[in-house]
């Protein structure tokens, strides 16, 4: 992949990373998140990263963040 289109979607996947993490944790405003998720506040894969109440737990946002990382550096190794 050329330079040009490896820079637009490694911002682009930035924009998105942030834009989930502002969105989604809601701090102490309870779990008003609830409809992103398809199961509510019930749903498995939201149990999985975040507290009932809508905050992430201590170590979700170091992994999306580690994710975001690991997803640039494939990327921007392939030829």
């Amino acid at each position: 992949m050329p330079i040009g289109p490896k820079i637009a979607f490694t911002v682009a996947l930035g924009v998105m990373i942030v834009a989930f993490l502002l969105l989604v944790d809601r701090g102490d405003r309870g779990a008003k998140d609830a409809w992103l998720w398809r199961g509510g506040q019930g749903d498995i894969a939201r149990q999985a990263f975040m507290r009932p109440n809508g905050e992430f737990h201590k170590y979700a946002k170091p992994a999306i963040v580690i994710v975001w990382v690991a997803m640039v550096v494939l990327l921007w190794t392939l030829p």
